[in-house]
């Protein structure tokens, strides 16, 4: 059986009107922590295995995909978005974003 996830979301953020309002800049980071994370996993299928051995096919090694947990996994990251209208009839509008996603513990990754 496969557990249930269990996350802890942490963000921090800012919202600003600068230069007489004509910039709008917007920016956060942001933590996530994540136990026993949901994940497809390959493991070793013995049976089609000793299937494609009986059945002469090369390689016969075989997997299967299976739902399992991942312990610990752990994403951070940063986002930035903002809008400049101090050109006449022009808009500049700008974002990203900064995305690290780790396991922090899982066997065999």
């Amino acid at each position: 059986p496969v557990k249930a996830e269990k996350t802890n979301n942490f963000e921090l953020g800012v919202k600003s009107a600068l230069l007489n309002r004509t910039l709008i800049l917007n920016a956060d980071i942001f933590l996530t922590k994540i136990r026993d994370y949901q994940q497809a996993v390959r493991a070793y299928d013995d049976y089609t295995t000793g299937q494609n051995v009986a059945a002469g096919i090369t390689p016969p090694v075989a997997y299967a995909s299976i739902n399992g947990n991942v312990p610990k996994v752990k994403v951070s990251g940063l986002e930035v978005d903002g809008v400049y209208a101090g050109i006449p009839n022009t808009t500049i509008r700008f974002s990203g974003a900064y995305n690290r996603a780790i396991y922090e513990q899982f066997t065999n990754a």
